[in-house]
């Protein structure tokens, strides 16, 4: 089978949805299956997404993001189409007058409709229950690499990976930082005017880090690194940082959004936080109570043993691509 695939995000970034992509990229093709995958920007037109499936030829069209990349789906009516609910698809352009009917447009047009949250399944399914019967939840994959990495900080370590960008929330972190800790923010600043706001808070914090580029290959290291990894996320759909970070065995402080909400049990497999007050008041917990940290990471490695895997979640997809096919 050969699939198209269309990324909302540049293929050079390093983020939840084009990680995705390229581990599932790697292990379809592992099976004798081919994906091209090709990325899409607010100035992408439908005459590019045309010309693209134009020259690709391909049996099935896979649109990562119902509004990003589905916007164009309804222009294929004649060729399979897939689309995957990434996160903000459910959590916020379903709320927006104008973003909602190209939503829903993409998945009424899709053969095949796919999350990997349970909670955003379940919102779906009561929103368009003509739709329902379409969904399908992946379980998520994960690959962590083993290059070196050293941030060259010496001390305490909350590590926040994820692009620079309002859904991340990234600025609510530093609240966290105390005078006997460091932060580092590990990704791409994917908002200007968010990434404006950003660099001026942290200019000139000695204990606040960012890298821009952690290639994928060593973030096993990274997260290695790290003492507490964090998520201050307003919304998510399933965080492959967070898949990560319990396979790496590293205790967990997020929010409790409905995606970390499915994925993260509080006290076995990490913490969810309510609000800035109680963000603060664990993430001292965190750095003060050593046999803590060690339980929780404990729990997520357990944990992601069990439920992780980048076999079955393409076994799964390639059970949604058949029903797109058949559709």
């Amino acid at each position: 089978m050969k699939v198209q695939a269309f990324s909302p995000f540049s293929l050079d970034t390093i983020g939840g949805n084009v990680v995705t992509l390229m581990r599932v990229r790697e292990e379809l093709a592992r099976r004798g299956h081919r994906m091209e995958i090709s990325p899409v920007s607010p100035e992408t037109t439908l005459d590019d997404v045309r010309s693209v499936v134009g020259e690709s030829k391909p049996g099935l069209v896979h649109f990562y993001h119902a509004y990003k990349t589905g916007r164009f789906l309804p222009a294929f009516p004649e060729i399979p189409t897939v689309v995957t609910l990434s996160g903000t698809d459910v959590a916020h352009d379903i709320g927006d007058a104008e973003k909602r009917p190209v939503v829903k447009a993409a998945m009424d047009g899709a053969g095949a409709v796919i999350t990997y949250n349970v909670s955003h399944a379940a919102r779906i399914r009561t929103l368009f229950p003509e739709v329902a019967g379409k969904i399908s939840v992946l379980p998520k994959g994960v690959t962590l690499g083993t290059e070196p990495f050293d941030p060259g900080i010496e001390g305490f370590l909350f590590f926040l990976p994820g692009g620079i960008r309002p859904v991340k929330n990234n600025l609510f972190a530093v609240g966290a930082v105390g005078e006997d800790t460091h932060l580092l923010f590990a990704g791409p600043i994917l908002d200007e005017e968010y990434g404006i706001r950003f660099t001026e808070q942290i200019s000139g914090r000695e204990r606040v880090h960012h890298h821009e580029r952690i290639p994928h290959e060593a973030m096993g290291s990274a997260y290695a690194r790290a003492d507490v990894v964090l998520n201050t996320s307003l919304s998510e759909g399933i965080s492959n940082a967070l898949v990560e970070a319990m396979t790496a065995g590293r205790p967990i402080l997020a929010a409790d959004v409905p995606g970390n909400r499915d994925l993260l049990e509080t006290g076995v497999t990490g913490i969810l936080y309510h609000g800035e007050e109680d963000f603060r008041a664990q993430a001292r917990r965190l750095q003060e109570d050593a046999g803590l940290r060690e339980a929780l990471g404990e729990g997520a490695r357990a944990h992601a043993r069990e439920t992780f895997s980048t076999e079955r979640e393409v076994d799964a997809l390639l059970e949604a691509y058949r029903a797109a096919q058949a559709s």
